[in-house]
């Protein structure tokens, strides 16, 4: 396996310390902010946060998929990568954790607000469950300038 997969394995390992799951978040935090789309290491990397998605200690991986997402021609691959729409729903939806799993939440739907902007990716949002419970659920809770990245995936989506 490579680097960033190895990143990935670290935060799911019981031998590891906390402080180098921290380690390991924050930097495969870092790698989706530099790498895009056509880089090589893209494939790798989205492979990697999917395996990741699970870490909820930090908003680390929840804030790597929204800063990947921020670049427009990473969108459709992020949207097409086997298994990260429903790894980026599980973050959307998490529901317990705290002042934390609100920036978890809030990063998460920062990144489909962003993947909903890409035409060809909307229909692969808007059939995604995960995706549209998660919109939908944040749409229910959230209120004011809370819900603009989430009214505004929504209106991507269903328009």
């Amino acid at each position: 396996p490579g680097l960033l997969e190895n990143l990935a394995e670290v935060l799911h390992s019981p031998r590891a310390s906390i402080d180098v799951k921290l380690y390991c978040a924050a930097t495969l935090r870092r790698m989706a902010e530099i790498i895009r789309t056509p880089m090589m290491s893209q494939g790798p990397l989205l492979s990697a946060l999917v395996k990741a998605a699970s870490w909820t200690r930090t908003s680390d991986i929840s804030e790597a998929f929204d800063a990947h997402a921020d670049p427009a021609e990473n969108r459709l691959a992020m949207a097409e990568h086997h298994g990260l729409l429903n790894g980026l729903a599980g973050l959307a939806q998490l529901s317990t954790g705290g002042a934390e799993a609100d920036q978890i939440r809030d990063a998460a739907l920062r990144c489909i607000e962003k993947l909903a902007r890409d035409e060809v990716a909307q229909r692969l949002l808007a059939n995604n469950v995960g995706i549209m419970t998660a919109l939908t659920q944040a749409n229910s809770v959230q209120t004011g300038d809370d819900r603009s990245p989430v009214h505004a995936a929504l209106k991507n989506l269903i328009a």
